[in-house]
């Protein structure tokens, strides 16, 4: 088979995999325990269960209680009807044996005008913790990817207004049960999704 042919049926076999699990299967990666240990607001895929309603307090997070056994943090700056407020969302899940982390930011642009809407989406990213933590975890899983075209596919260059991984498009399988689903960076947002499967 000849080499163009071989990495025509590899990216075939990628498709598949990633149509049926929604994810983009990276095929080498060196880089699983720092992803698993990242932490979002002092929590992580690894951190005990039990310990992270105490640490998301302690950073000034109010649970909100749901009826499922979802954790769920919110943290606001300002009015929520103010343009420029700020909401910050913590949600962790463990089933099972595995775990989803969900990190989100939110700025509200309020009541404003379509035209002051529109500067919204051309002003750059906020100088922010939470935009820092997308740089730093998508360093880490960019550096830890060895093959240079699913650099290239998963690892856009970062912009003034946008980092991400796959442009937010869709989740990255980086090796068995330790996945990426979103992590994207835009102006008035950012959500950083990670699960550990069983």
């Amino acid at each position: 088979m000849s080499s163009d042919s071989h990495a025509q049926n590899r990216d075939s076999q990628r498709l598949q995999s990633y149509s049926a699990d929604r994810t983009f299967w990276v095929t080498d990666f060196s880089a699983a325990s720092e992803v698993s240990s990242f932490t979002i607001e002092g929590v992580s895929l690894e951190t005990p269960f039990d310990e992270i309603r105490e640490i998301l307090e302690e950073r000034g997070y109010e649970e909100e209680f749901t009826p499922s056994l979802l954790l769920k943090f919110v943290k606001s700056t300002g009015n929520p009807r103010d343009a420029g407020s700020v909401t910050y969302q913590i949600e962790v899940n463990d089933r099972d044996g595995g775990r989803y982390l969900r990190f989100m930011r939110s700025t509200t642009d309020g009541p404003v005008s379509s035209s002051d809407s529109t500067l919204w989406s051309t002003q750059p990213l906020p100088s922010s913790e939470d935009v820092e933590k997308v740089r730093s975890l998508k360093s880490i899983i960019c550096d830890g990817i060895p093959d240079e075209t699913e650099q290239w596919r998963l690892c856009p260059p970062n912009v003034d207004d946008e980092a991400s991984l796959s442009m937010g498009r869709f989740g990255i399988t980086l090796v068995d049960g330790l996945v990426v689903e979103v992590l994207h960076a835009k102006p008035l947002y950012t959500v950083i999704q990670l699960r550990r499967r069983p």
